[in-house]
């Protein structure tokens, strides 16, 4: 689902704005099955596992787990990534302690819920050390140069992939290896 926020900067024209609005008006309404017939099961799987009695930031985990949805879905993002961000930290993470579900039993359970790519993604997102990862191998291991370089050889590289222009793993990129270098 295109919206119109594609330089990272928001709408720029009032087409694109109307895009938004009207993407946003469900979620404004309250009316989550008509962002994805599938979210009123998905946030009710939450409200099972307990997501809306952990106090998380400035409200309940399952608040933040919807804000990060919608924002996600927003910008446009694929299904899989947006349903990452619904279940987001539901394994716990290196930052909160907050698993609603058990990775080494429930895994299973949450990919037949969420797609196996959604996942695959939630897991990933829950066992990686992000403090080593962003203190000790991105901060020390990128410029800020470098790394502005190689986001945007990926945006590059993601666009021509979805333009049937180039090949989305081509792992000869630079920003590809390095990154792959980077991340366990």
């Amino acid at each position: 689902m295109a919206t119109g926020i594609s330089n990272g900067r928001g709408p720029s024209t009032n087409d694109e704005l109307q895009s938004l609005l009207v993407a946003a008006r469900p979620f404004l309404r309250g009316d989550l099955a008509a962002v994805d017939p599938e979210l009123p099961s998905l946030v009710s799987v939450l409200v099972s596992a307990g997501a809306g009695e952990c106090y998380h930031k400035h409200g309940t985990f399952l608040a933040h787990l919807l804000d990060v949805y919608r924002i996600l879905r927003l910008w446009g993002a694929p299904d899989a990534v947006t349903r990452c961000g619904l279940f987001h930290s539901s394994y716990s993470n290196s930052y909160v302690n907050l698993a609603i579900f058990e990775p080494d039993v429930s895994r299973v359970r949450v990919r037949a819920i969420v797609g196996a790519a959604a996942e695959r993604l939630v897991h990933h997102f829950c066992v990686v050390p992000r403090q080593p990862l962003m203190h000790d191998d991105l901060h020390l291991r990128y410029t800020d140069a470098e790394l502005r370089d190689h986001l945007a050889a990926a945006e590059a590289s993601l666009q021509a992939a979805r333009s049937g222009g180039g090949r989305p793993e081509d792992k000869a990129e630079p920003w590809r290896a390095k990154l792959r270098s980077l991340v366990p």
